[in-house]
């Protein structure tokens, strides 16, 4: 076999070889590919990737190897993308897109998600709630919140049955199986009209019984 029927063989196996094993894209060039396109230019793309315009002509060269199309058109005025370049650019915006998604994932490995089922009693609500409500969004957005707004009374078998997953309530659960923490108290004070004339002497239970 001389040399010239060798190298047509050769070339030959290297693309059914190819056909049947498809070549790894590097994800730089497919980079590469879309900051060509959308800068118009290898230099300015060299430019944005912080790499030499030879670097950016080789990728883009390995790109279309890979793929078996030209994605380019070079004149003197430039480069613009081929029909096929056009039809190829918005799989490299979703490839990239993806990559973004993924580390984005990465760094959010902390974040707390899901829904917590919430008791709140009356006194809460029209104190601090709107408040703990907007911190817990701002520190936790994925976090939905589902509120049930009643009495202690009511809300303290809906946490022994499960129904709630935390209460805020006006004083303590009873409960071992139940972790109680204090977070606040409120004054309480009796109100009366001055027209009674209660004086100042402590009231009984007896003596405001018989008041009207």
């Amino acid at each position: 076999m001389d040399k010239l029927l060798m190298g047509k063989w050769a070339a030959a196996m290297i693309r059914s070889s190819r056909r049947g094993n498809r070549p790894m894209i590097e994800l730089r060039n497919i980079e590469t590919f879309f900051w060509v396109a959308t800068l118009g230019s290898f230099r300015a793309a060299s430019d944005k990737l912080n790499t030499t315009q030879p670097a950016v002509s080789q990728r883009i060269a390995s790109l279309e190897a890979d793929l078996g199309v030209r994605l380019f058109e070079r004149d003197a005025r430039g480069v613009k993308l081929t029909a096929k370049g056009h039809e190829l650019l918005s799989h490299a915006e979703r490839m990239l897109q993806v990559r973004r998604d993924m580390f984005e994932a990465a760094r959010e490995q902390n974040v707390m998600t899901g829904t917590v089922r919430i008791g709140v009693a009356e006194t809460i609500v029209q104190t601090w709630l709107p408040t703990l409500i907007e911190l817990i969004h701002t520190t936790y957005p994925a976090l939905v919140l589902e509120i049930e707004v009643d009495t202690t009374h009511v809300l303290r078998p809906h946490l022994m049955s499960r129904q709630i997953d935390l209460a805020f309530l006006m004083g303590p659960v009873l409960e071992a199986r139940v972790e109680n923490l204090p977070l606040c108290s409120y004054p309480l004070a009796w109100v009366a009209s001055p027209t009674l004339d209660l004086g100042p002497e402590p009231l009984t239970l007896e003596r405001i019984a018989k008041l009207p």
